[in-house]
């Protein structure tokens, strides 16, 4: 079991990139060209992504 502290969220390949995920982003550490990458330094885990993704394109590990 990973600990909580190193969970990240990341994209799969379900991402379309249609940025949503973008938008909802508190801290403003995602990226999309084609498809949506999160920058993880800056990720607090707040969920907003992971919530609005209407592809389930977001993993949380």
């Amino acid at each position: 079991m990973i600990p909580e502290e190193e969970k990240i969220y990341q994209t799969n390949h379900l991402c379309s990139g249609c940025g949503k995920c973008l938008v909802v982003c508190p801290q403003k550490c995602i990226l999309v060209d084609r498809v949506a990458s999160i920058r993880t330094s800056d990720c607090t885990k707040c969920g907003e992504c992971y919530h609005i993704c209407p592809h389930d394109a977001i993993d949380y590990e």
